[in-house]
């Protein structure tokens, strides 16, 4: 890029500048050992070695300090080419950091607040920002309607229509504006230059009609003069579009960025006004054009019913664009952690793959917003800024949002808990020595590992690490250490008063399960529970708890743990009594008609309350996804329901029916019939979208597969007294006159089901139901596992639904593997599950939040 060469010789002299001067007094070097580190292709295992503030060479005396990264994937920071940063300075810098966005270019802002954002953004810690002032545009256009109602707002209390000019915008209508604007803009250290562009070819019909009111931009004449009045002073220039016209002008123009794709939004009138052509996307090429796509705004568009071709037409676009070897760079528009959102869209829409994504996110839009600094490779003489990660972003990209690490210019970045390390970690409170470790980060067993507890967190786990004299430890040998187990779908609190929950869940931790999600109580129940936690003194379960259930209109059968919906509007006054109780989500039901669904939902995420439960017998999961449910509970008949030829009600409708009139062996004859009713490119369809979004999904197969078998010895060690008189008695009444045949066909058929669901993408969660009349604390839990398997996971795949997928949707980042800075939550178990499953039941001891943890009952 023409106007990159003065700035990049410039950077290239003050670079080597800075570095003569840290040669003279070269800090301490700090290893980062055992990651896999992104290459430009892929991940290769290995160390890395960094000293102020870059990666350098292994030294030849070693290292200060030892940095063990467990394994975890080592990635560049991320980055949004367009964010405004609405908001506090310091709070945009926290959020954006918190997700791995470490980079921002925003293009529109007040020249006068330039000042201070650049004060606060200084010193380590912070978002690195490139910042363009205001825009230019014609008077009356975008986006001076815009910042007059900010002011109208309170925005800019201090602020006066009158003062936005030349603040906030700069107006262009003739040659002669054009060097006084920039030379302003150059004074007010802009560092890119902002055009607006709005239905070009419509430039003079709407020039001087208020009817567009500030749907209009610049003389698209002007363009190329002012983009090479820009380029004289060594300054690119971003353009807004709207439209297939704006877009051919800027290429025509040389602009270096288009800083939104044609139809990015998808505005009103015609879609068609919005596709490029291919000879459009070879021009482009050509130009050398980025273009920040910001497509995912497009769902912010007023008319839902637009959506469907706005993203054709988008896909369309951006297809073209990628064909002819157009950059396609992440920018939102939105919120400072925003770019994870816009790229997962990317890779929804089948625009990117994971990995294209993941390299446009971490590499290329890095990249173009600073392109003279050493970044976006993990390699001697660059910048040492890094992020660490659980898991591939290449194979699911949702691994983007697992960051248990992050490092800034050879800084570590605080991420809510103590940095861990080998030399750095508080001093070990306990070890757990010569221990096979099954991290959970892949399916490697680590052999002959020393895991260094300091508190209540892991500080350190290698081989031969050295334990302080007087540390108590814990002897690993012949032991293999997995993180703590979860059962994601429990009803604890509905089952008994707060001690007899309190006795209930230490079982539960004795047997591995260091947490729960209670998906079921009265608000009284859930008080009473928190009442006799407030007094406990011994380790217990983490629990997420949901209260009650909101279901639709009251019944016969209706359950005192219900809460009833029957309209719409009852719903905000529901959820908000659940917010006042303690509720940690909302838990929907099987009876809520679709309205009083999605006004739930609607109340439930206003309130920053998390969605889960069953799939309404009224909706498909279709429907769930879009609105935002984060885990449909159960079987049923929920994916036949979404992809077969009968509307969703109906066909619950037939199940359920079946099963109240004929019990399980009718229902099972009409789930087998619905079943084979299916479309399967549109199951398929469902599924990719599940897996995308991700909505993660409970299958409680121990609840569907329960049956007098279930009593055996690991059942009658963890089940109530009578527990196994119950089940004999529960089970001989389900499935009494059930053909054995139809039942193993309706069983299979289920299994198949977990299988295809896991193999589209769509994770799966580890519950029971517990305690239904065959369900037993920890008992169940196993099964769930073993029936996982028996599905056709791996035994590795089906521990992640009880470790790692639990973390994953409840935002633990601290949680569901063994690391360094993880929450110190282990099970030691006596054989390896990873190759046999039923190894999970052969617990030898539990540590939780670093306290040792007495053996289940042998």
């Amino acid at each position: 890029m023409r106007s990159m060469v003065w700035i990049l010789v410039v950077w290239s002299l003050a670079f080597l500048a800075g570095a003569s001067q840290a040669l003279a007094a070269a800090g301490p070097v700090v290893a980062y050992t055992h990651g896999r580190w992104w290459s430009g292709a892929g991940f290769v295992a290995g160390d890395r070695y960094v000293r102020d503030g870059l990666f350098v060479p292994r030294p030849a005396g070693g290292a200060a300090e030892v940095v063990d990264l467990g394994g975890g994937y080592v990635v560049p920071p991320f980055a949004d080419a367009h964010n405004h940063m609405a908001g506090r300075t310091s709070q945009v810098s926290d959020q954006a950091m918190a997700a791995g966005v470490f980079y921002l270019m925003n293009p529109t802002l007040l020249a006068s607040l330039g000042p201070g954002i650049r004060q606060a953004l200084a010193g380590p810690g912070h978002v690195d920002a490139v910042l363009s002032m205001g825009a230019v545009t014609a008077p009356g256009g975008h986006p001076e309607g815009l910042y007059e109602n900010l002011i109208r707002m309170g925005v800019y209390p201090d602020k006066r229509p009158q003062d936005l000019l030349g603040d906030a915008f700069h107006e262009v209508t003739r040659a002669a504006d054009i060097d006084p604007v920039l030379d302003r803009l150059v004074a007010q250290n802009a560092q890119f230059v902002k055009i607006i562009l709005m239905f070009s070819d419509e430039y003079e019909k709407r020039r001087d009609d208020p009817a567009y009111g500030e749907m209009k931009g610049l003389d698209p004449a002007l363009v190329p003069l002012i983009v090479q009045a820009a380029h004289r002073r060594g300054l690119r220039v971003a353009a807004h579009i709207e439209t297939a016209a704006d877009f051919r002008v800027i290429v025509a123009a040389g602009v270096d960025e288009a800083a939104h794709m044609p139809g990015y939004y998808g505005g009103v009138g015609p879609v068609a006004q919005y596709a490029i052509t291919d000879a459009d996307a070879r021009a482009a090429a050509r130009a050398h054009i980025r273009v920040v796509a910001t497509a995912s705004y497009a769902l912010n568009n007023r008319d839902k019913t637009r959506l469907p071709a706005i993203q054709a037409m988008q896909r369309a676009n951006l297809m073209k664009l990628k064909a002819a070897g157009v950059p396609i760079l992440i920018g939102t528009d939105g919120v400072a952690d925003a770019a994870i959102a816009e790229a997962r869209y990317l890779v929804d829409l089948k625009v990117f793959t994971p990995k294209e994504a993941f390299v446009a996110l971490a590499v290329k839009t890095p990249r173009f917003i600073f392109p003279g600094r050493r970044i976006g490779v993990l390699q001697p003489g660059y910048e040492a800024s890094f992020l660490v990660l659980k898991a591939d972003p290449t194979q699911r990209f949702d691994a983007v949002t697992r960051i248990v690490r992050a490092v800034k210019q050879g800084f570590e970045v605080p991420r809510g808990r103590p940095v861990a390390s080998e030399a750095s970690a508080a001093k070990p409170s306990l070890a757990i020595a010569h221990v096979s470790v099954l991290s959970m980060v892949n399916d490697r067993v680590a052999r002959d590992q020393t895991i260094l507890i300091a508190g209540a967190r892991i500080a350190a786990i290698g081989r031969g690490l050295r334990i302080p004299p007087g540390v108590p430890r814990l002897d690993g040998r012949g032991r293999f250490a997995i993180p703590g187990l979860w059962d994601m779908h429990v009803h604890v609190l509905a089952q008994a008063d707060g001690p007899q929950a309190i006795a209930t869940l230490a079982q539960m931790l004795r047997g591995g399960v260091v947490g729960l999600r209670d998906m079921g109580s009265t608000l009284g129940e859930l008080a009473a529970f928190r009442a006799a936690l407030a007094n406990n003194r011994q380790p217990l379960p983490d629990l997420v708890a949901a209260g009650p259930v909101v279901n639709g209109p009251a019944t016969p059968w209706s359950r005192p743990i219900e809460l009833h919906v029957a309209a719409p509007a009852e719903a905000a006054d529901a959820v908000a009594g659940l917010a006042a109780g303690g509720a940690q989500f909302v838990k929907v039901y099987s009876g809520l008609d679709a309205a009083s669904y999605a006004a739930t939902v609607a109340a439930a995420q206003a309130r920053g309350l998390p969605v889960a439960g069953h799939l309404p017998f009224a909706i498909d999961l279709q429907t769930a996804v879009a609105a935002g449910q984060r885990s449909i509970e159960h079987m049923e008949v929920s994916l036949s329901k979404s992809c077969g030829a009968r509307p969703p009600a109906k066909a619950a409708d037939l199940w359920i029916g079946a099963l109240s009139r004929g019990g399980v062996g009718a229902a099972d004859r009409v789930a087998l019939d619905l079943r084979a009713e299916r479309d399967p490119p549109r199951c398929a369809a469902v599924l990719a979208k599940m897996a995308a979004k991700p909505v993660w999904w409970t299958p409680t197969l121990s609840l569907d597969f329960a049956d007098a078998s279930f009593v055996d010895a690991d059942f009658r060690r963890f089940a109530p007294p009578g527990g196994a008189a119950a089940c004999q008695a529960a089970a001989s009444a389900w499935l009494k006159d059930t053909p054995g045949d139809l039942r193993a066909r309706a069983l299979q058929a289920e299994l198949d089901d977990v299988k295809a669901i896991r193999a589209a993408g769509v994770p799966l969660l580890a519950g029971t139901d517990m305690p239904a009349p065959c369900e037993a604390p920890v008992a169940s839990l196993r099964r769930e596992l073993a029936l996982f398997v028996r599905a056709g996971l791996s035994p590795y795949a089906a521990l992640r639904t009880a470790t790692v997928e639990p973390a994953a949707f409840l935002g633990r980042a601290d949680a569901g593997t063994l690391a360094p800075g993880e929450t110190a939550d282990i099970v030691l178990l006596a054989a390896n599950p990873f190759e046999r499953i039923e190894a999970v039941g052969e617990v030898a001891a539990v540590v939780k939040g670093g306290r040792v943890v007495a053996a289940a009952a042998p």
